[in-house]
């Protein structure tokens, strides 16, 4: 993992040593590396010349992670003595108790947090083969209950008064400011939560406008319009930032198609609709690619959220229906965010931090010379994201969720569990590391309502 500062390098250094010491079966562990290699590395083709070193290339001391590796180190051999063969805990809540429970025929132990009501609590559990042990929750108050296993696994669970519909809980151990949030029901509402505490709920109130039909779409947010002709199967033919256009979003599909891999883009608009709720507009539409029955044509339906905060746009698919005339199979629905950032394409490039592994996760393009933003990050571990530029400077843009599913002509694959695809844009190329953060907190916070 690739981080920013030093406290984050050294606050992995410990997380993987005493990782590394709570394994039996390992003998020992060393660090990569002594110091930096400088600027221009050890070759020109893999120059290792980042940040790595416990010193710098001056033999500067990294205080604050020698600190930590001495402190930790130090522990290393007690921690390893108390080490044993683990197998995975399992994790149950029924009303104001968490069950953790060992059903393996060896002993087993993990560490359970609790958060609720604004405070946080680990508890460090090791049970024998076929034991069991709870834990009490506060009553009538939302908990959530987290549980590490040896391996690093992780699994999460919430008590408490469930969310209603049109509810949103806090079930963090901290404040939530600024996170967008998509409530599905027969009426799905958009909101942008300014600043919910831990533990409360927020009711939404719901939708006051009715459903319009444009022929233009013209959605001015805060420094970000999204534009749209209604036509082309673009959502949006031109997002423009400040001064910058940056470029247009467009739905695609991955079809298997006898014998041939073929990846195709919306070309018609086929319907829409547009609600302005009070944090954000909801589109509605059906858009597709070909003549109906023509040999691969299909019809998609889309739901997205505009916000009129921080340049974010929530995506995602409803449904894919075959309207052509032979079988084939959907493997993958794509986002494609296509670059037109005003300048030469050669400047067009993939941002981000630059590194493999970073502990960010967002892909998008931006101007080498112009700046900008814009791009696509999974919030929820569905989407795969990958943006890179070919040989031939062609781009490509990939945000895509599998799917693996044949369908005959007139089969449709209903989406009913597919997550929201964040999708931004900005004039300052930076933002994009505060979008990730965002992305980030909301996920581990955030629960909705049930319809």
């Amino acid at each position: 993992m690739r981080v920013d500062t030093q406290a984050q390098k050294a606050a992995c250094y410990r997380i993987f040593v005493n990782a590394m010491a709570d394994l039996p079966f390992l003998i020992g562990y060393h660090y990569f590396m002594w110091a930096d290699e400088p600027a221009l590395g050890i070759s020109t083709s893999f120059p290792e010349d980042s940040n790595y070193g416990l010193v710098n290339e001056k033999d500067e001391t990294y205080e604050v992670l020698v600190k930590t590796a001495t402190e930790v180190n130090r522990s290393a051999a007690s921690r390893h003595a108390r080490s044993a063969l683990s197998g995975n805990l399992a994790l149950d809540i029924g009303g104001n108790t968490v069950e953790v429970a060992n059903t393996n025929v060896i002993a087993a132990h993990g560490l359970v947090r609790i958060s609720a009501a604004g405070q946080s609590r680990i508890e460090e559990i090791s049970l024998a083969a076929g034991q069991k042990q709870r834990l009490s929750l506060p009553a009538q108050t939302i908990a959530c209950v987290e549980l590490q296993n040896w391996d690093g696994t992780k699994q999460r669970a919430v008590s408490g008064p469930r969310p209603g519909p049109l509810e949103v809980a806090n079930a963090s151990a901290s404040t939530l400011a600024d996170a967008p949030v998509v409530i599905e029901a027969a009426q799905p509402v958009a909101a942008w939560l300014h600043q919910l505490a831990p533990g409360a709920t927020e009711k939404l109130p719901p939708p006051g406008n009715a459903w319009t039909k444009p022929n233009r779409l013209d959605l001015t947010t805060e420094g970000v319009t999204w534009s749209g002709n209604c036509q082309d199967g673009n959502l949006f033919d031109h997002i423009q930032a400040g001064n910058l256009a940056l470029g247009r979003l467009v739905l695609g599909i991955h079809q298997q198609l006898a014998g041939r891999e073929q990846w195709t883009e919306c070309d018609r608009t086929v319907s829409l609709r547009l609600q302005e709720q009070p944090d954000a507009w909801l589109i509605e539409a059906v858009v597709g690619y070909g003549e109906t029955g023509s040999e691969n044509s299909f019809h998609a339906a889309v739901r997205l959220a505009v916000f009129k905060h921080g340049g974010l746009v929530l995506a995602r698919p409803l449904w894919v229906e075959n309207t052509g005339t032979r079988n084939w199979k959907l493997a993958e629905v794509y986002w494609f965010c296509r670059p037109a950032i005003r300048g030469a394409a050669a400047d067009e490039v993939a941002g981000g931090a630059g590194v493999p592994d970073y502990y960010r996760a967002a892909q998008f393009w931006t101007d080498a010379k112009l700046g900008g933003c814009f791009g696509a990050l999974d919030a929820s571990g569905g989407w795969l994201v990958n943006y890179w530029k070919g040989v031939a400077a062609d781009f490509h843009p990939d945000a895509r969720f599998l799917v693996e599913q044949t369908l005959p002509p007139g089969a449709r694959w209903a989406a009913d569990d597919t997550p929201y695809l964040w999708i931004f844009a900005a004039r300052d190329a930076a933002q994009w590391r505060t979008v990730a953060d965002l992305a980030r907190r909301a996920n581990a916070s955030v629960i909705l309502g049930v319809p």
